[in-house]
């Protein structure tokens, strides 16, 4: 059977995996379950067979994002370190707690872990830090030594920054409602695109194949999409696969609207 791209498809992720190209695959974003509640959805143990599996269909330079939360994220990484390497954390801050207990604080919380392979050096990686940069003021900066940290640096030598900002590890978003009317869906953990956009974005480029085999909502086939790369996914319930190819079709849809409009001016 081959996978046909930009098409969601029910399926176990080990199976699905198993359909997968050797080093076809340049990014894995997934929001696998976190082990923490007694539904089917959030219960998977296979990452002992998952991580053959992504170490075989991920390019040499590709890069792997994980969603989670402790103790799951360092059961994660105890099972892959001996073919992938911890790149870095990023701490989503929804400014909004749950899980509401009389025994800890409220989580307002979650993570993100970066993977790489553990023989690839990270300057083969590709990384695109000024697609992620955030906006700021304008700035001119004389510099009054020279750097012990970088050789061009000179000394009273005049620079002019645009302003924009090298991304922080704690990135602020909201988490989605389902009441939501531009982007909640009926699923219990969706991810904003605005997140899954800035992972694709910052580490791959356009026409790069994209695996999420955690789908879910959607969100990473939307974002893929939207920047223009490919994307295979996932999911174990028929009725994600439904809702996920819907809001497929529906962005589709949209676009074509867009462009339309776009032309028209």
């Amino acid at each position: 059977m081959k996978l046909q791209e930009n098409k969601i498809i029910k399926s176990d992720c080990i199976n699905y995996l198993n359909l997968i190209q050797d080093k076809s695959v340049n990014l894995i974003v997934i929001d696998p379950p976190y082990n923490e509640l007694p539904s089917k959805w959030d219960n998977f143990n296979g990452w002992k067979k998952i991580k053959t599996e992504f170490e075989r269909v991920l390019k040499d330079n590709g890069q792997i994002y994980i969603f989670g939360k402790q103790p799951m994220l360092s059961e994660i990484f105890t099972e892959f370190k001996d073919l992938f390497s911890f790149r870095f954390e990023i701490v989503w801050n929804k400014n909004k707690g749950t899980w509401a207990s009389n025994y800890m604080p409220m989580r307002s919380h979650e993570l993100i872990w970066c993977f790489k392979k553990n023989n690839t050096k990270i300057t083969d990686l590709y990384y695109d830090i000024e697609s992620i940069k955030t906006p700021g003021e304008p700035y001119v900066r004389k510099n009054k030594a020279v750097s012990t940290i970088r050789n061009n640096w000179k000394a009273n030598l005049t620079i002019i920054k645009d302003g924009r900002r090298f991304p922080l590890s704690v990135i602020e978003h909201q988490a989605i409602s389902r009441k939501d009317k531009k982007e909640g869906q009926p699923h219990p953990t969706q991810k904003p695109l605005k997140i899954i956009e800035m992972l694709i974005e910052s580490s791959s480029k356009k026409n790069d194949l994209i695996l999420d085999c955690f789908i879910g909502s959607g969100t990473t086939a939307i974002g893929a999409l939207k920047l223009e790369r490919r994307f295979l996914g996932c999911d174990i319930e028929q009725e994600f696969v439904d809702l996920s190819n819907k809001r497929i079709e529906e962005f589709k849809k949209e676009s074509i609207r867009q462009m339309g409009l776009f032309n028209k001016k």
